[in-house]
């Protein structure tokens, strides 16, 4: 996500939520409700794909109008998600900030990950070596080395790097679509560490269960706010999940996941007040002229 401080941060998170789960309908509300922050839209746009699906990624166009760009976020939220960039950085990531990751993973994966890390460190000898390898995806790697410097976390910019790495290793995965899910959408996944009151209602959902709310949060990410309407096979992100799991002090996933239950249903009582909120701010009549539609 971008962490710059926003008013909107929680509409911002909604949306990339909506992405995620393929809801076009909330997507079309959120865009209409951001239709003053074009510059932002255009700028996260493919940085989403990255995190999300990134064999689409170059192919996402930034367009100027209103209109284009809600057809990019639908494209993407009907696209079937592919996350394997998104967990290769995660584990980049996680492994500078968490020494026992040597312990989880093979030979294999560690100089993958390594590769990553250096990588941030000296792009522009990775984007020398990347080019140079024989199976190089030039248009993939291209678009990753141009969209670089939209990335200001240092997350964002491992899943731009990690897709250009992933190109060269292999073909690209087929990129298929399915149908929107515009069911009932759970609004409270909007509220998480990313924006001010999520902080504040994970915060007081983990004190009533004696729980670090550092791990709370974590958990709510990996088990609800990252699901995705429709995933093919991501090997990387179930890895960096994970290792995110066993670093929150869970060595069996299912005990982690036991203890998101309680904890959610708790924190889905404490935010009703502001999902009430979210949803009357982001219901509202537009003017057709500037209609994302």
């Amino acid at each position: 996500m971008d962490y710059q401080p926003s008013p909107n941060s929680i509409e911002r998170s909604l949306l990339q939520k909506a992405v995620r789960r393929g809801n076009t309908e909330v997507i079309e509300k959120v865009l209409n409700y951001l239709k003053d922050d074009l510059p932002w839209l255009r700028r996260r746009l493919q940085l989403i794909a990255y995190e999300e699906c990134w064999p689409i990624a170059h192919t996402i166009n930034p367009y100027d109008k209103p209109y284009q760009i809600f057809k990019e976020y639908k494209r993407l939220a009907v696209s079937v998600k592919n996350k394997n960039a998104s967990g290769l950085a995660d584990l980049a990531i996680n492994k500078t900030e968490w020494p026992p990751f040597n312990q989880l993973f093979d030979a294999e994966l560690q100089r993958e990950v390594d590769i990553i890390i250096a990588a941030l460190d000296r792009p522009t000898d990775f984007w020398k070596w990347i080019k140079a390898l024989p199976a190089v995806n030039k248009p993939v790697v291209d678009s990753a080395e141009a969209n670089l410097s939209k990335a200001s976390m240092p997350g964002d910019k491992a899943m731009v790097i990690a897709s250009a790495y992933l190109a060269a290793k292999g073909p690209l995965s087929e990129i298929r679509s399915t149908a929107p899910d515009n069911s009932d959408f759970p609004f409270w996944i909007a509220l998480d560490k990313h924006n001010s009151k999520g902080r504040e209602l994970f915060i007081e959902s983990c004190n009533r269960i004696e729980l670090d709310a550092s791990v709370g949060m974590k958990l709510g990410f990996y088990f609800e706010g990252s699901k995705c309407n429709e995933m093919t096979d991501s090997p990387y992100w179930e890895m960096a999940k994970e290792a995110q799991v066993r670093r929150c002090g869970y060595d069996v996933m299912d005990a982690a996941e036991e203890k998101w239950k309680e904890l959610k249903s708790i924190f889905i009582e404490v935010s009703q007040r502001e999902v009430q909120q979210l949803i009357k701010r982001i219901t509202i009549i537009p003017d057709p002229s500037e209609l994302f539609t």
